[in-house]
C-alpha cells in the first residue's frame, strides 16, 4: 500500500515545501484529521461576521501581498503545461475582491499579471472582478452568498466570450 501522501509528493517536491509551509502545513493538518469544510449548497459556508453587514471591519482588507509566491508561480505553469498537452482551453480570472484591497495593491496586481504573461495555454483575463464592502462576504476575497448569482453572471459574461476559438 502507498503512504497517504504519495500522490502528493511530485506537487510538494515541486513547489519546494518550505516555499509556502503556512499552506503545507495547513493540507497536512487537515488531512490527517480528516476534516471537512462545512458546505452550504455549493460553496464553502461563510460565518456570520460579513462585511457586508458591517459586522466585520475592513482593515482586513488593506492590501494583497506584494509577493507572488514562487510555489504559485509554478503551480500555475504547471496547469498551463497541462492545458497545453491536453489541449483544454483553461481561463484564469482575477477575484471576487474588495473594492479597497485592488486600490492598496498595484506591485502585487502588475506581479500576478506579469506571472500570466508568462502562459501560454491559460488565457487571462486581465479585468480584476472587484466590488464594494456592501457585497463583500466574511474576508476580502469572498462575495457574501447573497449576491452570488450576480457574480457569478458577470464571470460567465466575460468568460464565455473566450470559450470558443
Amino acid at each position: 500500500m502507498k503512504p497517504l501522501f504519495s500522490k502528493y509528493h511530485l506537487l510538494l517536491r515541486t513547489i519546494k515545501l518550505k516555499s509556502d509551509s503556512k499552506e503545507i502545513v495547513w493540507f497536512v493538518r487537515h488531512m490527517l484529521k480528516k476534516t471537512y469544510l462545512p458546505l452550504e449548497n455549493d460553496y464553502i459556508k461563510q460565518k456570520e461576521e460579513k462585511l457586508s453587514n458591517n459586522s466585520k471591519n475592513s482593515p482586513a482588507v488593506a492590501n494583497i501581498s506584494p509577493d507572488v509566491h514562487e510555489a504559485r508561480r509554478v503551480v500555475i505553469k504547471i496547469i498551463d503545461a497541462l492545458c497545453e498537452k491536453n489541449h483544454i482551453r483553461c481561463i484564469y480570472a482575477h477575484g471576487p475582491i474588495h473594492n479597497e484591497a485592488v486600490k492598496n495593491s498595484g506591485t502585487a496586481i502588475k506581479q500576478i499579471n506579469e506571472t500570466l504573461g508568462d502562459l501560454t495555454a491559460v488565457i487571462p483575463i486581465h479585468r480584476i472582478f472587484s466590488y464594494p464592502g456592501s457585497k463583500m462576504g466574511d474576508s476580502a476575497d469572498h462575495i457574501d452568498p447573497q449576491f452570488k448569482k450576480q457574480v457569478t453572471k458577470k464571470y460567465y459574461e466575460t468568460i464565455t466570450k473566450l470559450l470558443m476559438p
